[in-house]
């Protein structure tokens, strides 16, 4: 993070104030910070602002340590009130708005950097920034459109370069992906989170020699030592699984997710609790109740596809992008938006899960909901939405929106199985870091899947992964007359095809299952 040095806003305290010995401080502070001394710069910096309480350099220098420390709201603080003294500071706006987006604040964080634009219109570091917004918020095109413009102005910028990558994956464009990618782990060789990108690709859309380059990886500034070893254990496993080296692959793919599985069990356990008593709810719904309140003539379909973790839904949503009027949502979560605001807004605590909501307060959830999917549409017909977490809220959602529809993605049990296996989770997802775990969860999820599609048989549609793959046009035509839309000219050139990928894993997973069977359920 850039910042600016200087004895700006000194106050007089007791005594006269000396600007060249606190520049000085502030300087030794700024190299201690660049160094990763982060505890000498965080004491140097506090005992500046003790001195000098509106010393704007040391609250900018103090942020930012604060950021690389991962202690975000003590860096929004500091940030916060170096704006206040210092408003129309490019930099200053830019850290302020990175520190809005960690704490998930996005909208505050696009307003920011509107106004660091506005000062700066040309500054790669606002747009790359701006960029980060875009891709939390699942606007990957528009996100990616950003990236290649810092990209342009800066052609070395490692980071854009991974942005870059991350989103034309979401987008489904693995070449551009790959090239992205490889150009970010020519300039970054060292960074094992580019590394792990490289291998979550397929094995023939990159040449790097991911095993090899695992050599060269070394711990960023910032990054926890535990997380830096998984990162690297599931970038071996990859690497390992990529040149048929099934047996160490998966002893790689053990102790990758034993070192997390620890850190997930307490929560897991809790979440089997909501499964449970998410499972008895449904099945005691109303059979048939799949009437859902009438929507503007203006208002978008909005469309569910729903599974679990590796199922399958971006395949869907990649053939029904080429339906017409269709805008991609991704994992864009405006249902749980909705919910939040609903919840903060008629004075409760705050709620994502809208069958958390009191009944009465539906039609403002309606209100609310119709709202954040009209913006978000801009003018489409179908808007998608491929968050697998909805499942236990299908029958509020079905049942108090208007105008919604859901696609279930199957897949094979072993396939899906091995591929959460193979991933890390960077949140959520406490059943991922066991096999035997994740069999349990998406054999619940499955079962689910068969209760909404008895109870709710209008509004669902339910397709499988491989038979996508293996006819994609049929596919296709069942989306669209499901949709009542009409279907484009093709489908995507790289729709991919991950089947059977456990196929060599069977012994090995079924082994496991036998010594250590599905503990909670």
């Amino acid at each position: 993070m850039e910042r600016h040095i200087g004895p700006t806003g000194i106050r007089p305290g007791v005594g006269a104030p000396n600007p060249h010995r606190a520049a000085q401080r502030l300087a030794e502070a700024e190299t201690c910070r660049r160094t990763g001394k982060l505890d000498r710069a965080q004491l140097l910096c506090e005992s500046l602002l003790l001195e000098y309480p509106d010393y704007v350099g040391a609250f900018q220098t103090l942020g930012v340590t604060h950021l690389a420390k991962q202690n975000d709201r003590q860096a929004l603080s500091c940030f916060i009130q170096a704006a206040m003294h210092c408003p129309k500071d490019c930099v200053n706006l830019t850290n302020l708005a990175t520190a809005y987006l960690r704490l998930g604040a996005r909208e505050l964080a696009a307003q920011t950097l509107e106004q660091a634009r506005r000062l700066k219109p040309d500054d790669a570091s606002v747009d790359f920034t701006l960029a980060a917004v875009y891709r939390e918020d699942r606007e990957y095109e528009l996100a990616a459109a950003t990236y290649r413009k810092v990209l342009g102005r800066l052609p070395a910028h490692a980071d854009a370069a991974h942005g870059l990558g991350d989103c034309c994956s979401h987008l489904g464009r693995v070449a551009e992906a790959a090239a992205a990618l490889e150009r970010a782990h020519e300039f970054r060789p060292d960074s094992v989170a580019i590394l792990y990108a490289l291998s979550q690709l397929p094995a023939s859309a990159t040449e790097v020699h991911i095993l090899g380059a695992l050599d060269r990886v070394r711990k960023e500034e910032g990054q926890a030592q535990d997380d830096f070893d998984t990162f690297v254990a599931f970038t071996r496993a990859a690497a390992l699984d990529r040149q048929g080296r099934h047996a160490e692959a998966w002893r790689a793919l053990q102790e990758a997710n034993r070192r997390e599985f620890p850190k997930h069990e307490s929560d897991y356990r809790k979440q089997v609790a909501r499964m449970r008593a998410v499972q008895k709810a449904a099945l005691q719904s109303i059979a048939g109740a799949d009437v859902p309140p009438p929507a503007p003539r203006s208002h978008p379909l909005s469309l569910f596809i729903i599974g679990p973790s590796r199922s399958g839904k971006t395949t869907a949503e990649r053939l029904l992008a080429q339906v017409e009027g269709v805008r991609c949502g991704y994992e864009n979560r405006l249902v749980e938006r909705a919910a939040r605001r609903t919840s903060q807004l008629s004075g409760l605590l705050t709620m994502r899960n809208p069958s958390d909501l009191p009944k009465a307060l539906d039609d403002r959830f309606r209100t609310i909901y119709l709202e954040e999917v009209q913006e978000f549409g801009r003018g489409a017909r179908i808007v998608t939405d491929t968050y697998p977490a909805m499942i236990p809220y299908v029958g509020r959602i079905a049942t108090t929106l208007p105008n919604v529809r859901f696609i279930f993605v199957r897949r094979d049990r072993y396939d899906c199985a091995l591929r959460i296996f193979m991933k890390y989770y960077r949140a959520g997802n406490h059943y991922a870091y066991d096999i035997t775990t994740i069999f349990q969860y998406v054999s619940w999820y499955y079962e689910m899947v068969d209760v909404w599609l008895e109870k709710l048989p209008r509004l669902l549609l339910s397709l499988d992964y491989d038979g996508m793959v293996a006819e994609p046009r049929a596919a296709m035509a069942r989306i669209a007359e499901f949709c009542g839309a009409s279907m484009g000219a093709g489908v995507p050139p790289d729709l991919g095809d991950d089947r059977d990928c456990s196929k060599a894993y069977r012994e090995f997973i079924d082994e496991a299952l036998r010594e250590n069977p599905p503990p909670y359920l």
